[in-house]
């Protein structure tokens, strides 16, 4: 280092870069850095991550700065750990492989992995933690396993749904790599995971277990495998503070989906911080630098999600292939807005108690608690109103469908609409995949659909990812009820259009223009331009599907809904004084 020294910086045990150096410096720094937090002190601090070393690197390159020798060490190992790392990212983005030998220990699949496959596997081996995004059906499951060909990787942990879900994985597992040993975790007590005298190579449980099995898991595992890793995008949840605990202890860590971002942009950090714990910095730098604001929550949007799409991808965080793109082609998913009339008698039958709870969110000098509790009340009844008032209607547009299509996938949130349904449908012999049934009733109600005893699959809308199979016996789905989450419409669509499918798949979704159904719409938009422009890396809107837990962001839409039903029904009642 030459010149003359403007500044200085150091390292400091919590784990921060702080610098500080001349006035004009200092100006120049927080722009190269929109990270940066300013201290009483007049310096600013930075996370110590190896992006971090690096760019202090270069900008001592400008502005020679003063440190210890233990300092300016530190800053020159993680600088290099850093250039090693994005040209591992580099190599295996362009094509090329890991220079990793085989030897005892290491197994080989009964099928070779696809190129684009092969590439996500050594991504993860090269940097220790990945998002893979990829489309649905591009064999994301096939691709995290294959992370346990090398020994060290193993055991692992796959943390998936509910349902059926767990035992897929172990027959995938048995299928492609049946020399290697698997164990689901069953419900109650802690019990052995071994198998053969050993510990199972991997090891399959439910997000519900595991914060349970969290310490009995850490430092065990190897490689952890999150399946639908959007359920980890409230870090409040015990099952992220679990998940980190347990993936923050091994060696490789994968998540997967093809929808990663339910409602806002900003849920990418949590994700990627279990995936890469520190990579982005804390979560004050991550909501300064990329969503200009001073914090994240549950509706904080990202400001320029193409640029952060590039961004996570150029360090190895994200990897998102399309169909098109790895050669794989489909017939196309159609979504098509079906209008269906709803029954008012049923709408009516919410005034008196919706009124009273409408009142309530909107006045602004009740209690805070009292009128999050309502939003969550009226929201619940106006979705199930909704959903039952237009449910004949949709019950017959189904089987008005049924008269040209083999089978239909009758897709809702409500038991009971789904009641209604199987009632209205049933000499159509309308199979269940729901919250209510087992997981052995829900493999038979799959069976019956896939082998054309039934004619309906009604299946609840967060129910049954990951499923596979149905893309060979239906080609038309309907939305009976909407979701708040884009992500959601498009994982359902995802479930018949994917590899294997030989027809277009058209989706329905069925609309009225009463009750929830307009707010709901509208929401939608807001919410596809985050997640199209972060995960697909474009500007436009090419997408349908808020989690049921209320948020901030769901609170406000519930108001405006509230407002909006007020308003209906206060002309409703100044027609029936006039009358």
């Amino acid at each position: 280092m030459t010149g003359r020294a403007v500044g200085r910086y150091r390292w400091l045990p919590a784990g921060l870069w702080e610098v500080e150096a001349a006035p004009d410096v200092m100006i120049r720094i927080k722009r190269i850095f929109p990270r940066v937090a300013a201290t009483t002190r007049g310096t600013v601090t930075l996370t110590s991550t190896l992006e971090v070393a690096r760019d202090l690197e270069w900008l001592l390159d400008r502005w020679p700065m003063s440190a210890s020798p233990h300092d300016r060490r530190r800053l020159r190992a993680m600088a290099g750990e850093h250039r090693r790392a994005e040209s591992a990212v580099q190599h295996v983005l362009s094509g090329g492989s890991l220079d990793v030998a085989g030897g005892p220990g290491w197994v080989s699949p009964s099928m070779p992995l696809r190129d684009y496959q092969r590439t996500a596997r050594d991504l993860v081996w090269a940097t220790g933690g990945v998002l893979v995004a990829d489309e649905l059906g591009m064999g994301k499951t096939f691709t995290s396993l294959a992370l346990l060909e090398q020994p060290q990787a193993r055991p692992a942990l796959a943390v998936t749904l509910t349902g059926t879900m767990p035992r897929q994985w172990r027959r995938q597992l048995k299928t492609f790599y049946p020399d290697l040993t698997s164990v689901e975790v069953r419900t109650g007590p802690i019990h052995s995971v071994q198998r053969r005298g050993r510990m199972a190579d991997l090891i399959v449980m439910n997000y519900a277990k595991l914060a349970k099995w969290q310490h009995h898991l850490k430092g065990v595992v190897r490689t952890v495998i999150f399946d639908e890793v959007q359920e980890l995008r409230r870090e409040e949840s015990e099952r992220y503070k679990a998940a980190a605990a347990v993936a923050g202890a091994a060696t490789y860590r994968v998540g997967l989906s093809g929808t990663p971002i339910y409602n806002y942009g900003g849920e990418i950090y949590n994700v990627i911080d279990v995936l890469r714990p520190g990579a982005l910095g804390s979560r004050e730098e991550f909501a300064r630098e990329w969503c200009h604001t001073s914090g994240l929550d549950a509706k904080t949007r990202v400001y320029d999600p193409v640029a952060l799409r590039s961004y996570l991808t150029s360090q190895g965080l994200l990897l998102r292939r399309t169909l098109e793109e790895v050669g794989i082609e489909i017939p196309p998913v159609i979504p098509i807005e079906q209008s269906v009339p709803s029954d008012p008698k049923v709408l009516s039958e919410i005034e008196g108690n919706a009124v009273a709870l409408a009142r309530l969110i909107l006045d602004q000098s009740a209690n805070p608690r009292q009128r999050w509790t309502a939003a969550g009340r009226f929201d619940w009844i106006m979705r199930q109103h909704t959903g039952i008032a237009k449910a004949p209607f949709v019950a017959g547009f189904v089987d008005l469908l049924l008269q040209s299509e083999q089978r239909v996938l009758l897709l809702g949130w409500h038991h009971a609409c789904h009641d209604i349904w199987a009632e209205r449908l049933r000499r159509h012999n309308p199979s269940l995949y729901t919250g209510r049934e087992s997981d052995r009733q829900k493999e038979r109600s799959l069976a019956d659909f896939t082998a054309g005893r039934s004619r309906v699959l009604i299946m609840s809308l967060r129910s049954g990812a990951g499923i596979d199979g149905l893309q060979e016996v239906v080609n038309t789905l309907v939305f009976g009820e909407l979701d708040w989450s884009p992500a959601v419409h498009k994982q359902a669509m995802g479930r018949p259009g994917r590899p294997g499918q030989t027809k277009p798949v058209r989706a329905y979704f069925c609309t009225t223009d009463e009750g929830s159904d307009p707010i709901m719409l509208e929401t939608l938009d807001v919410k596809r331009m985050q997640s199209v422009g972060l995960i697909e890396g474009r500007g436009d809107l090419a997408a349908q599907a808020v989690p049921e837990a209320m948020t901030a962001q769901r609170y406000e839409q519930i108001r405006r809904l509230a407002s909006r039903f007020l308003e209906r029904a206060d002309r409703g009642l100044t027609a029936r004084r006039s009358a």
